[in-house]
């Protein structure tokens, strides 16, 4: 009687043991793949008029025109974007000095008008910010295109996806947390290429030879941003 009670009680175990393996199988099976994964979130940006957050840039420039002179550029503050015009409220710090910058690209210029000087500059966009686009635009066609994308890591709420930048400009590696919600995207943050360039405001060329963005708090907005006042004429 004992032998019956004890094969019964080892059935009853392997059974729930198989039953929860299958379950366990069946739910990992169930998860989105990297692909899906990208383009649902890819699609939720696109579909937003627009984007705002909170961004951290730490990048080192070589200045090739000035005695090979380098400094690290940082940068941090809110931004807002949709697919075409950026506005940013920035606290930058070249290692020199400190000032609040304000930033408004129209597509064609880039708008400055910093607490350290009068009026607004206008500088064209150059070679990289044309390829690249808005701030949306960067974070929406590096995620679309992404390649060799994996998933690096995946909670209860959120994955984790890494992958290159398909086209190599500007940024190299991206990585992007994802809400398993309803995908939309709290967290990227990019590693940037060795990009040279030229300050067309001084004639001087520069070279970005290390440099890491860190985008967070990320809010999906409904209407296009508003340029402030008095910045274009």
């Amino acid at each position: 009687m004992k032998k019956s009670v004890l094969k019964f009680f080892v059935s009853v175990v392997a059974f729930a043991a198989v039953v929860l393996c299958t379950a366990s199988f069946e739910t990992k099976a169930a998860d989105e793949s990297v692909d899906e994964i990208i383009t649902k979130a890819a699609e939720k940006v696109k579909e937003a008029k627009s984007i705002t957050f909170w961004v951290e840039k730490k990048v080192d420039v070589l200045l090739e025109k000035m005695d090979s002179y380098s400094y690290v550029e940082k940068e941090e503050g809110f931004v807002s974007s949709d697919d075409v015009n950026s506005v940013a409220i920035l606290f930058c710090d070249d290692g020199t000095n400190q000032f609040y910058e304000y930033v408004v690209m129209d597509g064609e210029n880039n708008y400055l008008k910093a607490s350290i000087q009068e009026g607004i500059s206008v500088r064209p966009y150059s070679e990289v910010e044309k390829l690249v686009g808005s701030d949306k635009r960067l974070i929406y066609d590096t995620l679309a295109t992404l390649k060799n994308a994996k998933i690096k890591k995946e909670t209860k709420n959120y994955y984790v996806v890494t992958g290159k930048r398909a086209d190599n400009v500007l940024v190299d590696k991206a990585t992007y947390t994802i809400s398993k919600k309803d995908f939309s995207i709290s967290k990227v943050e990019f590693t940037i290429n060795e990009t040279s360039g030229t300050f067309t405001n001084i004639d001087v060329d520069y070279k970005m030879v290390d440099g890491i963005i860190k985008i967070s708090n990320i809010c999906y907005g409904t209407e296009k941003i508003k340029i402030p006042e008095g910045f274009i004429k």
